[in-house]
């Protein structure tokens, strides 16, 4: 979704060239910070499916589901009233 988000305004910068709105100068700049969310973008797919990512995702998991009923973030023991 991300990806696709970024496209369609590289679109809408190169219509705001077609109609006056903005220079080419200024489309340019906006294409090159497009060009590297993109590339960011794909690194951070590329990491979430590593096997690093997977162990990570699972130690959070095991985290959540040993800290018991009524823990917080920040707090992993519910307190005694």
């Amino acid at each position: 979704m991300a990806k696709a988000s970024i496209v369609e305004c590289q679109n809408h910068v190169i219509d705001a060239v077609d109609r006056g709105a903005i220079t080419e100068a200024v489309r340019q700049e906006h294409d090159d910070r497009a060009a590297d969310l993109l590339k960011q973008i794909a690194a951070f797919i590329i990491y979430l499916q590593s096997p690093q990512a997977k162990k990570n995702a699972e130690r959070i998991r095991q985290r959540r589901s040993t800290r018991g009923k009524g823990a917080r973030p920040g707090n992993p023991e519910p307190e005694e009233p």
